[in-house]
């Protein structure tokens, strides 16, 4: 479980704070902490064709999320 707050501002800027998860230990620990990093460091996003995406600077992508129906 991941939890923690966000400020959405203009020109697409964005801030994570508070960032915590359970204490549950799961196979994919790697990616969790790789995921913590990312909103860390994430300053921008954008929505486009069901696509999150995270930069820093508007520079190359942090991290992409994709919708699925």
């Amino acid at each position: 479980l991941l939890m923690g707050s966000y400020e959405l501002e203009e020109g697409g800027r964005i801030r994570f704070s508070k960032i915590a998860s359970t204490m549950m230990a799961c196979p994919q620990m790697e990616e969790e902490q790789v995921l913590f990093h990312v909103l860390e460091e994430v300053e921008h996003y954008s929505i486009g064709e069901g696509v999150l995406t995270f930069t820093k600077a508007r520079m190359a992508p942090l991290a992409k999320f994709k919708a699925i129906h």
